[in-house]
């Protein structure tokens, strides 16, 4: 199996949508149940679990066919639940505030401009 981040992603939410719909967050799901929800056979969703595992989205319990979200696991599916501006903007902190410092040059510059012109005879 590649690494296919998209498919990981999907992988978690599964969980998280299985678990909220069962009301029973916090609790174990079955990974054959939510790979089979996603169209994956049995190995590559335990794969794909022991990758969540190794990054702390997830948690096994003792026999290794459950699994939960952690704390950790939670912020990360919020943090892929945002509006794509909102992780653009988080992704380029530099280019937001030239942008900002620019529009505020601007501004001064207009609200000056009309100040001054105020003034003259």
């Amino acid at each position: 199996m590649a690494f296919d981040l998209p498919k990981i992603e999907r992988f978690a939410m599964q969980l998280e949508t299985m678990s909220a719909a069962e009301n029973r967050t916090g609790m174990n799901i079955k990974i054959r149940d939510i790979g089979a929800a996603l169209g994956l056979d049995e190995d590559e969703s335990f794969r794909t679990a022991r990758l969540l595992a190794d990054s702390g989205w997830v948690k096994f319990n003792d026999k290794e066919s459950y699994i939960r979200l952690t704390i950790d696991g939670h912020k990360q599916l919020e943090k892929l639940k945002r509006p794509r501006w909102v992780k653009w903007v988080k992704r380029h902190p530099i280019s937001v505030y030239a942008s900002v410092t620019i529009l505020t040059g601007i501004v001064y510059s207009v609200i000056t401009f009309f100040i001054v012109r105020s003034f003259s005879p």
